[in-house]
């Protein structure tokens, strides 16, 4: 009975529609109920604190949202016209107090990543507290009046590198209507800014903070998720096409030809350790040779036919159709580890996205492989030998429990033989 229980949640099935199931609930949790997220009460300066939710939509693209927080008192208000529901924009329901933290909730039917940005305002025009700016980059709003008294809000970059502040040279740069930003000091009471241009008291300084992030799973990313990725297997498959004919049509040349039975032999003393119950002149032994030599080179694609080739000699071999052999196994074991000297694939790919050096993952890439090859060829090794994963025990469990010596007629193949 563990036995039958271990290899039922072990089943790929099983897997994917637990997976799926699970998805699918928390979808439906995810839509019906208000979203939530906790803020420390320490973001938040006493007066007004504009919000900024980010939300980056599937197709559409990042869209922002802002909503005016007022603190007073301790309590955060959330502005009257920031409470109005509206099928256009996330609604704010509430924002209560979680003893040192505030709890926002809040209700939109879209999904997608997500960022909540915090903007405080100073009340110096050129001066920032200390501890306000965050390691990396920070984006400084500068609020002023132009010539006829409009608002004008500005931005600036400020990178932080080990508590050290530093302007961008482009940020330094004076264009119409907007101040160059020329230096930043720091000192004990927080850090001093300067700009080309005068800067009035009346002008305001704010500094967007990101406080949160997440993601948002709705039925409708559930759906297009879906829908997305049937589209993408069945383009992955229609392309497999053209290579497994390619790579099937040379393996049968070099059937024909004598070569694929040449290098078998050569390398029969490994193929007989880990594939002991294939004969020596099988067909399969040329379709695993070819699926090393391909898999080891890192060409999954060209890899992939052999395999199936491969495994389709073992099923020939194996006299219980409906349970993998031993050696249908260790075929699977070693191409899901998938040792590779060279990763050709994985080049192509760090090549076409720009990387500088695509070539300095060789070296990880081979110890990850060897490890996960010695370590499954170890487990299917290891774990062939106990009943309860034996051949035996899943063909006479598939036989209805009619017992291993049923479900095995004399003289086939089991466990240890």
């Amino acid at each position: 009975m563990l036995g039958r229980l271990t290899r039922y949640f072990l089943n790929i099935n099983t897997i994917w529609g637990l997976m799926i199931l699970t998805a699918f609930l928390l979808c439906v949790f995810q839509h019906y109920l208000p979203s939530t997220t906790v803020i420390p009460a320490e973001r938040f300066a006493d007066g007004e604190n504009v919000l900024t939710l980010r939300v980056v939509g599937q197709n559409d693209g990042p869209e922002d949202f802002q909503y005016t927080l007022n603190m007073q008192g301790g309590e955060l208000h959330i502005a009257a016209a920031d409470r109005i529901q509206s099928p256009d924009r996330p609604w704010l329901i509430s924002a209560g107090c979680l003893g040192e933290a505030f709890l926002l909730r809040w209700d939109y039917a879209g999904h997608g990543p997500y960022q909540i940005a915090l903007r405080q305002y100073q009340p110096s025009s050129a001066a920032l507290p200390a501890g306000i700016l965050a390691e990396g980059e920070n984006v400084v709003l500068l609020h002023t009046r132009d010539g006829q008294g409009k608002p004008r809000v500005t931005k600036y970059k400020l990178v932080v590198e080990a508590g050290e502040p530093a302007i961008p040279p482009e940020e330094r740069i004076v264009r119409r209507g907007r101040p160059g930003l020329l230096s930043v000091n720091q000192t004990e009471a927080g850090y001093l800014l300067a700009w080309s241009s005068e800067v009035t008291a009346a002008d305001r300084l704010a500094v967007d903070r990101i406080v949160a992030q997440g993601d948002l799973v709705t039925l409708q990313s559930l759906s297009d998720a879906a829908i997305d990725y049937a589209q993408s297997g069945f383009e992955i498959a229609l392309g497999l096409v053209a290579t497994m004919v390619l790579f099937l049509g040379l393996m049968k040349v070099g059937e024909d030809a004598g070569i694929v039975q040449l290098v078998a032999r050569l390398f029969y003393p490994i193929i007989r350790f880990l594939f002991p119950d294939v004969p020596k002149d099988h067909p399969a032994n040329g379709a695993i040779v070819m699926n090393w030599t391909t898999t080891l080179l890192g060409l999954g694609n060209a890899a992939t036919p052999f395999g199936l080739k491969a495994m389709q000699e073992l099923q020939s071999l194996n006299p219980h159709k409906d349970v993998a052999s031993d050696s249908q196994v260790m075929l699977l074991g070693y191409n899901t580890a998938g040792l590779a000297l060279i990763p050709t694939t994985l080049l192509a790919v760090r090549k076409a996205a720009g990387c500088s050096d695509p070539f300095e993952i060789i070296g990880t890439c081979v110890l990850a492989g060897f490890v996960a090859t010695v370590t499954a060829i170890v487990m299917v090794k290891l774990l062939g030998r106990l009943p309860v994963f034996s051949v035996r025990a899943a063909a006479a469990e598939a036989a209805g429990g009619q017992g291993a010596e049923a479900a095995a007629p004399d003289g086939a193949p089991g466990e240890g033989e």
